[in-house]
């Protein structure tokens, strides 16, 4: 394999709050290939991505040893207070404290220490498969991070820290969980699915149901065979909803089964993190039995036995299901309200094994639109790959040490399975101006919802009455449909403040980016950018 070829390779990452999964394509038209340590439950479920923080500094922390698990190994396991779940949803605390470890840890290393040995493990199996080590990367990441483009940047320069054998990891592209899957899935169904059941139409459009480990996202995708592929039409998140919400339900259950049964309850970390895993398994098991059972060693190493049905599971779960079904509900509401026709719902994540998802997304659904499994534990990682195949061939050299910036250079035109998913505005976006007759002023919205990024607003003069102007700007709230001047179901994003000549009449127009800035110009009469601020919705 030449040098040139190996540098267009990219690998596709979805570094989840649970596991993780890292493939490659090679031949763009056959499935990627997961480059996973040759543990057959990881090549099956993807990398646990709980790391261990080793005492007393904390500097060597560890996802992967030897090509296993550290979540799985007891030399860490029997010291699980120095173990960190779920580093994804943490990355916004910054810094955590670890029991044992004598200062806080910096949420972005333990990231990079995950990236670092999930990526060291690909390139261990591309060895074996003799091709050098891939050093470009796209990444997925939840919904309820699309908006943040902060968050992505932090996240972005964590792998970026990463050097394996003195190079360093180049991230050439990041695009929305549900978009991966929805790319993944499209492309299966258009080229590799069997001949009598390929898409035969030039737009098919699906919702994504992705129930992850930390997350639940969802999103409406259209494919297209001419124009832009793929359109993102909605998306909405539940950040605090995942497969991790599932294990507590279930850990609760077997603690109250042990104290009701046996008078135990668990005091040590070691005691409770064994009650956990018992956890984990369990609901694994009911996604396929309808009886799980266990023996639990109380603290004076007596057995306690638990049993849990599938039907008491869904009974302690029913609310959390729900929370997911009212989301995707309120998805196909504005897909209906829209005009936009969805051919099926994807299903994808582990937590979407558990088959409470499907019959609940069945009884939703009434027979309006088909419920799809899809490759629950790869798609994401699958559909990244295959987006990366096209942002690698956007420029010929994409060598991270060849100090060219390639990170913002457009997919071809030509390609249109690679081509960067469009983004449309989810809120309408106004500004707070004064009104006659109300003491208040009123909110003007500008920028609708539906309209594709980047897209700038007509412009709205402001009178400086003083040496500054204040701009207060406001979006709907994310479910809302409504936007008038009378609506007060919106939120205030930023205060802004300009320093200007007092008297003039200045022009301001509202700029929605791309990656989900926000841009507002303040131009002088003669139309000359007098000045320019930008902020990060969230």
């Amino acid at each position: 394999m030449s040098e040139e070829n190996n540098r267009n390779y990219v690998l596709g990452c979805d570094i989840g709050n649970g596991f993780s999964y890292v493939s490659m394509i090679t031949d763009k038209d056959k499935d990627p290939m997961p480059l996973m340590p040759n543990d057959m439950e990881m090549q099956r479920a993807g990398v646990p991505t709980t790391v261990y923080v080793s005492p007393p500094d904390g500097k060597k922390i560890i996802l992967l040893e030897d090509g296993k698990a550290a979540a799985k190994l007891s030399k860490y396991t029997f010291h699980p207070e120095h173990m960190v779940s779920a580093i994804k949803s943490k990355l916004r605390e910054k810094y955590i404290t670890v029991p044992g470890i004598n200062k806080p840890v910096e949420v972005s290393d333990l990231y990079a220490a995950a990236v670092r040995d999930i990526v060291e493990a690909a390139h261990d199996n591309l060895k074996h498969r003799v091709i050098k080590p891939v050093y470009n990367m796209v990444f997925a990441f939840p919904a309820n991070l699309a908006d943040d483009a902060a968050m992505l940047d932090t996240m972005q320069r964590a792998i970026e820290s990463v050097e394996i054998g003195g190079k360093k990891i180049h991230v050439v592209g990041r695009l929305p969980e549900p978009a991966a899957v929805a790319i993944d899935y499209l492309y299966y169904m258009q080229h590799i699915a069997p001949e009598e059941i390929r898409i035969k139409s030039n737009r098919f459009t699906v919702l994504v149901y992705d129930l992850g480990h930390g997350t639940f996202d969802t999103a409406v995708v259209t494919a297209k065979s001419a124009g832009d592929p793929y359109t993102l039409h909605f998306k909405d998140a539940l950040p605090d909803v995942g497969g991790k919400d599932f294990d507590t339900v279930l850990y609760n259950e077997i603690i109250s089964q042990l104290k009701e049964n046996y008078s135990y309850e668990p005091t040590t970390p070691r005691q409770k993190e064994f009650i956990r895993q018992t956890a984990v398994e369990a609901k694994l098991s009911l996604s396929s039995d309808t009886e799980f059972e266990a023996d639990i060693q109380d603290a004076d190493g007596e057995y306690c036995q638990i049993s849990i049905s599938r039907e008491r599971f869904e009974q302690i779960s029913e609310h959390l299901i729900m929370q997911t079904l009212e989301m995707v509900q309120n998805m196909l509401d504005q897909a209906e309200s829209s005009g936009i026709k969805i051919d099926c719902i994807v299903l994808s994540g582990g937590g979407s094994e558990m088959p409470m998802v499907e019959a609940g997304l069945k009884e939703l659904a009434e027979g309006k639109y088909r419920i799809i499994k899809h490759r629950l534990s790869t798609a994401v990682s699958y559909g990244a790959a295959r987006f990366g195949i096209g942002v690698a061939n956007r420029d010929p050299n994409p060598d991270p040490d060849s100090g060219k910036e390639n990170n913002t250079l457009p997919a071809p035109d030509n390609d249109p399975i690679n081509k960067i998913i469009r983004q449309l505005t989810d809120r309408s976006y106004g500004l707070w101006v004064p009104a006659e007759g109300k003491l208040e002023g009123e909110i003007r919205f500008v920028i609708p919802k539906g309209k594709q990024r980047p897209v700038t607003s007509e412009p709205l003069q402001y009178w400086a009455m003083s040496s500054n102007i204040y701009i207060k700007l406001y979006r709907t709230r994310s479910n809302n449909k409504v936007a008038s001047p009378n609506d007060m179901e919106c939120e205030n994003i930023e205060h802004i403040t300009f320093d200007v000549e007092p008297n003039v009449q200045y022009t301001i127009t509202v700029t929605l980016e791309e990656d989900y800035g926000i841009r507002v110009d303040l131009k002088k009469p003669s139309g000359e950018l007098y000045a320019s601020k930008r902020v990060v919705s969230k």
